[in-house]
């Protein structure tokens, strides 16, 4: 069932797991590759399906974290090169990569990491808020646990804590879009979150503080500390982007 933006529901809980510290597909991977045995026809499609998903879920990964500098050439020969993959799953993983908005394609060039405008991350920092909160209204699926999951992250690494808690938070509500569409905005911002400690402080204590409100039933303490967290950061866009900004070589 297709979720829009290039995310359907069977890929969007293979990487909401990734992200979350989940199994994704690692079962099919366990089992032996061996032609003489048959294997249901699905398997088999599973199976082609592995080195795209690979490129997908390792490209993701390192421009969610920052790995991949925003405006760095992306090369699929390189990348395929180093991931042991042949050159055409990750052009169609980079292809797809530039739909969820983490590259840009330009025409004879390749592709790009995207590098984030200020009004572009401040835009990205409301509609955090916006899905968040409207993640908390009505029917959800509450996750007391993820206090105990997380506590010790949120001081180890606050950043990747909070993803994952808001990840988390997103999912809760009944249907799958909103944890859907959270997902493409929390990998956006995921370069910016990581220079966020250049510029504000306390982010252990805040994330420790935010962690803390998964035990908490009240829903407008969860909702006030969501508000605070995004209205926190807007007033730092220009900055952040700016820290952001490749080197200019002239």
């Amino acid at each position: 069932m297709s979720l829009g933006l290039g995310l359907s529901r069977g890929n969007f809980t293979s990487w909401r797991g990734d992200i979350l510290g989940l199994p994704s597909w690692g079962l099919v991977q366990q089992l032996p590759h061996d032609p003489s045995v048959r294997h249901p026809t699905w398997l088999m499609a599973i199976r082609r399906l592995e080195p795209y998903r690979h490129a997908v879920t390792d490209l993701r990964d390192r421009l969610r974290t920052g790995v991949l500098a925003p405006g760095t050439r992306i090369v699929a020969k390189d990348v395929s090169e180093d991931l042991g993959l042949s050159p055409t799953p990750v052009r169609e993983a980079m292809a797809r990569l530039a739909g969820e908005g983490l590259l840009v394609e330009r025409r004879g060039d390749g592709f790009f990491v995207r590098v984030p405008t200020a009004p572009y991350l401040a835009e990205l920092y409301r509609l955090s808020l916006v899905i968040l909160l409207e993640a908390q209204q009505g029917e959800r699926r509450p996750r007391p646990d993820l206090s105990l999951v997380l506590g010790g992250e949120a001081q180890r690494d606050p950043v990747r804590a909070v993803e994952r808690l808001f990840l988390a938070w997103a999912g809760e509500s009944e249907g799958t879009a909103l944890g859907a569409f959270y997902g493409l905005v929390l990998n956006q911002l995921g370069p910016v979150r990581r220079v966020e400690a250049q510029l504000l402080p306390d982010l252990a204590a805040e994330a420790q503080a935010l962690v803390a409100l998964a035990e908490v039933p009240n829903d407008h303490l969860r909702r006030d500390a969501l508000t605070e967290f995004h209205a926190r950061r807007v007033p730092f866009a220009a900055a952040l982007a700016q820290l952001l900004a490749p080197a200019d070589d002239g």
